[in-house]
């Protein structure tokens, strides 16, 4: 009897041990996944997937499995390029105004599922081409947050303020530039040698309006059941948040 309960401790042990290991492979490859489909597939430009890769080496995941991870996502990132991309606009009493980005599938039964959520909250569907004049294209830079792309940046906002946004997260620094001024701003980051993390457009409020809070509470709820449709793969609208979203 005491040899069958070693056994069988040995047998429980190796199984939390092989359960643990596959749920640290799993984590590991999510990371890779994730890093990749955010800011890219290429390790040299996305340093967060460089880093995620490192690690994944260094806990003994093979280079082939490394690869084949990142090539899902190069196949999946070429799907979405091939579906056509459309827009919902739409506008509330209150002056609140929202644009909805979306992919081409399904479409009568996702235009139904947009309308019963636009009723819901009160928003009224209008011709996209009526409302884009309160929007603007932004080129949008992203650098890894270094104390010293900090101070350099800091440095260039100030040298250059217009309307141009610096933000700054935990992971890296977002500069929001006017398209007019990219030029002078691409101009400054070579001259200090700074590496652009990933660049991008995306459209703008020109002019972010504040409401009350029982209005901002709804907008709130009415993005985050927008949010979670698959379909939708960009959200912009007019108002500003006392906490970003």
């Amino acid at each position: 009897m005491a040899g069958h309960s070693k056994w069988a401790n040995t047998k429980h042990r190796k199984a939390a041990q092989d359960y643990k290991k596959s749920q640290k492979f799993m984590k590991l490859i999510r990371n890779i996944t994730r890093a990749s489909e955010k800011y890219g597939t290429d390790p040299n430009i996305n340093f967060s997937l460089r880093a995620a890769i490192e690690k994944a080496t260094n806990n003994n995941i093979t280079k082939e499995t490394i690869q084949k991870a990142i090539q899902r996502i190069q196949k999946k990132i070429k799907t979405k390029k091939i579906l056509k991309i459309s827009k919902y606009a739409g506008y509330n009493n209150e002056g609140m105004v929202i644009i909805v980005y979306y992919t081409q599938k399904n479409d009568i039964i996702f235009k139904k599922k947009i309308e019963e959520i636009f009723f819901k909250y009160n928003f009224i569907f209008v011709n996209y081409l009526k409302i884009k004049y309160l929007f603007q294209k932004k080129i949008i830079f992203l650098f890894s947050n270094t104390p010293k792309n900090k101070k350099i940046l800091i440095n260039i906002m100030k040298k250059n303020s217009h309307d141009n946004i610096l933000i700054k997260k935990e992971n890296y620094i977002k500069i929001i530039v006017s398209r007019n001024y990219s030029k002078i701003f691409k101009k400054e980051f070579k001259n200090f040698s700074l590496k652009i993390f990933k660049t991008y457009i995306k459209k703008i409020a020109i002019k972010s309006q504040k409401f009350h809070d029982t209005l901002l509470i709804q907008f709130r709820n009415f993005l985050k059941i927008l949010k979670k449709i698959k379909n939708i793969k960009e959200i912009v609208h007019n108002v500003k948040f006392k906490k970003k979203i």
